[in-house]
């Protein structure tokens, strides 16, 4: 068995191999799946029945679930800032008063977006400790889950415009101005 091969993400080296990616490859491969589910509409998640006609042309029926584009674009904000988590760590190092406050600034809207889920799981009339799909509250909750899902697509905004400032800040953008 080969020696796995580690990546230098400051230098960007990487060799020819299709599996073997830089950092920076990486990070802005995820942050143009991000913008590609912010220039889509948000809608939540339903289930289509769809049907299919079998090899003995008997037609049956299948359930597909369409997923909620408001989660996958929380998500996968969530996760580009997961992966800057320890470059943003290493901009607060730098102790600086808008280092600093930038570090906290992201912090505070992953503890806001935190306190938003307990919140509204304290008040549905369910007791569950996990947020449900939609079909599984009924009456003024699902008034309230739709409410929370919008606040928290605003939230996870205001998170990637960080974000966006923060890769603008080190660079990420270099060579390519708004006139290209």
């Amino acid at each position: 068995m080969a020696e796995p091969v580690f990546i230098d993400a400051d230098s960007g080296f990487h060799s020819d191999k299709e599996d073997n990616f830089s950092f920076k490859q990486i990070l802005m491969a995820h942050f143009k799946k991000v913008a590609e589910f912010a220039s889509k509409e948000f809608r939540g998640g339903y289930w289509v029945t769809k049907s299919k006609l079998m090899p003995n042309g008997v037609t049956s029926k299948e359930k597909e679930y369409v997923p909620d584009s408001r989660e996958e674009y929380c998500n996968s904000i969530s996760a580009l800032f997961d992966m800057l988590l320890p470059h943003l760590l290493q901009h607060k190092q730098l102790r600086s008063k808008e280092s600093i406050k930038f570090y906290e600034d992201c912090l505070g809207i992953e503890a806001n977006l935190e306190d938003l889920r307990e919140k509204f799981l304290e008040t549905t009339e369910k007791e569950d400790k996990e947020i449900l799909s939609i079909e599984s509250y009924s009456g003024s909750d699902k008034e309230l889950l739709e409410q929370y899902k919008f606040t928290k697509l605003r939230v996870y905004r205001k998170l990637y415009q960080k974000l966006s400032c923060f890769l603008f800040e080190k660079g990420y953008f270099a060579g390519e101005s708004i006139e290209e």
